[in-house]
């Protein structure tokens, strides 16, 4: 009988670290820009700094959300990152696909858009690397 409940207490707390590891961290814990001529704060500060385009329902978007978490979450402190859905104004660079991402400094674009998971991801393990150069 007691082995029951060890059984139930080991299923209760696998349930919990799969909720607490799954519903922890998503999209809306990232810092967003609602207009793009917010980037001007990012811009004052002479240094080089990422805009990510996604969707939410995108499937790539979707399928790069991990490494989209990790790099946030992370790599602040290489190149910061913001995020834009659902952006009024005009953007600063020519995007029609997501997920794509811009480098930009002082307003400039200096790389981009790039385009895709794999892009995106060999663009993250460049400024990791710190091999990446606009």
């Amino acid at each position: 009988m007691n082995y029951k409940k060890y059984i139930l207490t080991a299923m209760l707390a696998f349930s919990t670290m799969l909720l607490v590891a799954c519903g922890g961290f998503d999209y809306d814990d990232m810092t967003h820009i609602d207009d793009f001529s917010e980037l001007s704060t990012y811009d004052e500060t002479g240094e080089p700094y990422l805009i990510y385009y996604y969707l939410p329902q995108c499937p790539a978007c979707q399928d790069l959300f991990d490494d989209i978490a990790d790099y946030y979450q992370n790599h602040q402190d290489k190149i910061p990152m913001v995020l834009s859905y659902q952006t009024t104004g005009e953007s600063p660079a020519p995007v029609s696909h997501v997920p794509s991402i811009v480098v930009m400094q002082d307003g400039e674009v200096l790389d981009g858009p790039i385009v895709g998971v794999a892009p995106i991801q060999a663009l993250f393990e460049d400024i990791i690397a710190e091999t990446y150069t606009p």
